[in-house]
C-alpha cells in the first residue's frame, strides 16, 4: 500500500512538472506573438513586401481607411489601437500609430510612431536585427540591407523596400 501512495505522489509530481513547463512555454510564446518582429527584410507583421491592397490580412479597417489607399501613386493608411487590431508594440516599445504605406495599391513601406524616451530600445532592436550600427546622417541613422531600407529618428522608425 506504501509503495502505490510513493508511486501515485511520484506521478503527481511529474504531471505537476510537465504542467509548470507547458504553461511556461504558452506563456512565453503567446506574450511574443503581439509584438512586432524585428526582422524587416520579409515586410510587417505578415505582410510581405510588395502585397496588393486586395491581398491584406484582415487588420480589422473600416472602408473609409481602405479607400485611402489608392490605385495609382502614393499613399498611406494611419493606425492606432482604436483603428485596427494590429498590436501597438515594437518590441517592447509602445507605439502611438502606425503607418502602413503603399504604392499603386501595393505595400512598399511602414513608419512607427513612439515616444522619444524609447529611441534607444528601438535603436538596440534596430541594430540587433538588422547585424550592426547604423549611419548617422543629418541627426538620423540609416541601415540598407538587401534593399530595406531603414531611419530612425527620435520619436520614428521608417521602413521600406526599395
Amino acid at each position: 500500500m506504501m509503495n502505490l501512495c510513493l508511486k501515485r505522489i511520484d506521478y503527481m509530481k511529474s504531471i505537476k512538472i510537465l504542467l509548470i513547463c507547458f504553461v511556461t512555454v504558452a506563456t512565453l510564446s503567446s506574450a511574443s506573438i503581439g509584438y512586432c518582429d524585428s526582422g524587416f527584410l520579409d515586410g510587417f507583421r505578415g505582410i510581405q513586401w510588395n502585397t496588393a491592397k486586395k491581398d491584406l490580412p484582415d487588420l480589422d479597417l473600416s472602408k473609409k481607411t481602405l479607400k485611402n489607399i489608392y490605385k495609382k501613386g502614393s499613399s498611406a493608411i494611419f493606425l492606432t489601437g482604436e483603428r485596427t487590431n494590429l498590436d501597438m508594440h515594437f518590441d517592447e516599445v509602445p507605439l502611438l500609430s502606425i503607418f502602413l504605406r503603399f504604392n499603386d495599391s501595393f505595400f512598399y513601406g511602414y513608419d512607427l510612431v513612439f515616444k522619444p524616451q524609447y529611441m534607444k530600445k528601438v535603436q538596440a532592436s534596430v541594430e540587433k536585427s538588422m547585424g550592426a550600427a547604423g549611419k548617422k546622417i543629418d541627426g538620423e541613422l540609416h541601415w540598407n540591407k538587401d534593399g530595406v531600407a531603414v531611419i530612425l529618428t527620435d520619436r520614428e522608425l521608417m521602413v521600406e523596400k526599395k
